[in-house]
């Protein structure tokens, strides 16, 4: 597939960066009837995870967004698929050297198999979705009913983010009580070996080993699972990020909840500097994503953004017209946002630091930036992807041509599955993906760039294909029932008490 050869890379281990791990959130609110419609990373969702066409075969505005999480969520998928079947150098800069010229490691091409910016894309989706119903609300000086709203999310998130991990993780506790992983095999030459949970003689004593996972996970006290230690599925380290950035998304709604729209943008988008000053890059993400959220509110226009602030101080600003005629204006806003959309997906494309990236080509720049306490933390490769993301996020949410790249069939499709796919591709890949990697080579040959690749292909095949399906049933009968149970909950214990 990629033409890599099989020499063993001296990096075994996962990344200990958001970028490897991923979250996929659906968040919806239990008003089956309002079209206003919570989106993040991971979580459920109270109903359909993605906003449905509605009768008359319109997209519903915010539909986007789950297009865009769904993508994200495949390129996830894509990028476990890659580390477990082919070595480290896949994620060389493009031309670091002379055998990094493929063109998976191309500018924007490398987003298809790589999870860095993903993680950083569902953040940012998270804090827009968390916000929005609340925000809406705030604008029209309901502020009660922002309340409401918010007490209602912060009630349910708990069990609609970690229900379903904690039921798909059960078969993967069976998996390795069954011994269908491959004990910490690898691939020849691969990036990462499979998982290796611990085996215990009796199902009775694995089950306790599972029970205690479980509870450790969903603490709602915990700072972090780090990675590598949710033996059960890897990526799961990082919900209980999700929930601490859920929080704090819900603690700045609630304090700012009587301010001035103007007032909350500002105090808010200062929130958003120090957190990405002091390194605080997932709660950036989430705070950054309240911001866009806010922006598009309050003003949809940035110009008439700027002139008010402006107003505001008594400052004035001249005239700015792009062309004369509104056609001429929304012509030249759209080229700006095509750029910007190229940007952002340019920047995020950064490789890491000690792949290349600090003397990769369009680079050297950009890594020369990076502030030095971000080194110090170990964060480096973490800055500019924060800050295309959030780029991406606040081009795409201005612009409908952009949007209409995520609201096809297969976006949604993807969308409405993304969390699911986030819980079930690991325990599936490790398992029924690495034997069929072994078994097909062995049928082709790994001698040669050609054999080892068609073998590799094939097992790619049957284990997106199986796992597509067993996402699409997980959704269905684990994560909607979630959802419904965590409303439930509501009901019963919230509204009423």
């Amino acid at each position: 597939m990629f033409g890599l050869s099989t020499t063993t890379s001296s990096n075994a281990e996962y990344h200990r960066v958001p970028d490897d791990n991923d979250a996929i959130d659906k968040e919806r609110h239990d008003d089956l009837t309002t079209q206003d419609i919570e989106l993040g990373i991971p979580g459920g969702r109270d109903e359909p995870a993605v906003e449905r066409k509605q009768e008359s075969g319109r997209v519903h505005a915010t539909a986007w967004l789950d297009g865009l999480r769904g993508f994200a969520a495949f390129f996830v998928v894509l990028h476990h698929m890659t580390i477990i079947w082919f070595p480290w150098s896949v994620y060389n800069a493009y031309g670091a050297d002379p055998d990094s010229y493929l063109f998976f490691q191309l500018p924007i091409v490398r987003l298809i198999i790589t999870g860095h910016i993903q993680v950083a894309i569902f953040l940012v989706i998270s804090g827009y979705a968390l916000s929005l119903k609340t925000l809406k609300f705030l604008h029209k000086g309901q502020v009660g009913e922002a309340h409401n709203a918010l007490v209602s999310s912060a009630f349910r998130r708990h069990p609609r983010l970690f229900i379903p991990p904690i039921v798909v993780c059960f078969f993967s506790m069976f998996f390795a009580w069954m011994n269908w992983y491959g004990n910490g095999a690898r691939m020849p030459g691969a990036a990462t070996p499979v998982v290796n949970p611990p085996i215990f003689e009796s199902f009775w004593d694995q089950l306790i080993d599972y029970l205690k996972w479980c509870w450790r996970l969903a603490d709602p006290l915990t700072r972090a699972v780090p990675s590598g230690e949710w033996v059960y599925d890897n990526p799961l380290w990082t919900l209980p990020y999700e929930f601490r950035g859920s929080f704090l998304v819900y603690g700045i709604l609630l304090a700012l909840s009587r301010a001035r729209p103007v007032v909350r943008i500002i105090t808010t988008a200062l929130l958003a500097i120090h957190a990405l000053c002091f390194v605080y890059h997932t709660m950036f993400l989430f705070i950054v994503g309240l911001l866009i959220a806010d922006l598009k509110l309050w003003d949809p226009d940035v110009a008439g953004f700027v002139q008010d602030l402006a107003d505001r101080v008594h400052i004035k600003l001249p005239a700015i017209r792009l062309g004369k005629t509104e056609r001429h204006q929304r012509f030249l806003w759209g080229v700006l946002s095509l750029f910007g959309f190229f940007v952002a997906l340019w920047i995020g494309s950064i490789p890491n630091f000690h792949r290349g990236g600090k003397d990769a080509f369009g680079y050297r720049t950009l890594s020369a930036l990076i502030p030095m306490n971000w080194h110090a933390q170990g964060q480096q490769d973490n800055y500019w992807v924060c800050i295309a993301a959030a780029l991406l996020i606040f081009v795409v949410d201005r612009t409908p041509l952009l949007q209409k790249l995520y609201t096809n069939r297969l976006g949604l499709f993807l969308g409405r599955i993304s969390f699911a796919l986030y819980l079930v591709h690991v325990p599936i890949l490790h398992s029924f993906g690495w034997w069929a990697g072994n078994t097909f080579i062995k049928m082709t040959g790994s001698d040669t760039f050609a054999g080892y690749d068609f073998g590799i292909a094939i097992a790619w095949i049957l284990d997106l294909s199986i796992t597509i399906v067993v996402a699409h049933f997980v959704e269905r009968f684990v994560d909607a029932k979630a959802v419904r149970f965590a409303g439930w909950l509501y009901q019963k214990f919230g509204k009423g008490a």
